[in-house]
């Protein structure tokens, strides 16, 4: 069982790496798990079924890592604990290295702990527990604009009538501005559409991140039914 559970990451590391290049096979993602899956983190416990909701929330997942600069990540180790013979529990460690937008690029080192299942010819995670990804990344300074930025401005809220023409087209903000699309009710599609970044497409809600808006980087959103919305400026003082 420990060689072909080795040999499951290998091509979960191969097959996430291909999706932050912007190759993204959503049917050799699904084929890692089984049908149905459990996960546990900090902030909850969900549980999911291996279908077209699971895969598209998977191609959402890998253009936000792309969004927020992860250039890769490596498997350093496998370590398996046996449950019986069908079932393990595997301690895997990686490392994700990010491009950060002021400063060097930071690799940070993380565990995951998989529950796999090797019933037929190939095995699959059925579970997994994880540690608080989003607030390792706000140490690290990937989440969110640069240090040093201050909030000057911020546009009424909007809602899915009243949202400006502008904003469902291709714009920018200025040399020097960023911006944050706070989503207050509903969902917002936020699109980065520049040709300078992989192309991005982001669901934002109430509970997730703010959409960070890179300075003079094309991009444009898209209301999905009833939501409302506003936009914080930000920039250094001497800006």
């Amino acid at each position: 069982m420990e060689a072909s559970v080795r040999e499951l990451f290998e091509r979960y590391e191969r097959l996430f790496n291909r999706a932050l290049s912007g190759v993204v096979d959503l049917d050799e993602v699904a084929s890692l798990y089984a049908p149905e899956f459990i996960g546990a983190a900090p902030g909850g416990v969900m549980t999911g079924k291996n279908d077209e909701y699971f895969a598209q929330a998977m191609a959402l997942g890998y253009a936000n890592y792309r969004n927020i600069g992860m250039k890769d990540m490596r498997l350093r180790e496998v370590r398996i604990a046996p449950i019986d013979e069908f079932h393990c529990l595997a301690h895997v460690a990686w490392t994700a290295t990010y491009s950060r937008w002021d400063q060097a690029d930071v690799a940070i080192e993380f565990d995951v702990h998989y529950f796999v299942r090797h019933l037929d010819e190939e095995p699959k995670v059925f579970g997994w527990v994880t540690g608080d990804e989003e607030g390792v990344l706000r140490e690290h300074g990937i989440l969110g604009p640069p240090e040093g930025l201050r909030s000057y401005k911020r546009t009424a809220s909007f809602t899915e009538e009243s949202i400006p023409e502008n904003l469902l087209k291709d714009h920018s903000t200025k040399e020097g501005t960023w911006g944050l699309i706070h989503v207050e009710q509903g969902k917002l599609r936020y699109l980065v559409t520049d040709e300078r970044r992989t192309p991005t497409e982001l669901i934002l809600t109430p509970e997730g991140q703010p959409g960070l808006v890179e300075p003079t980087i094309l991009h444009r959103v898209e209301p999905l039914g009833p939501v409302r919305f506003h936009v914080e400026f930000l920039r250094r003082d001497d800006e």
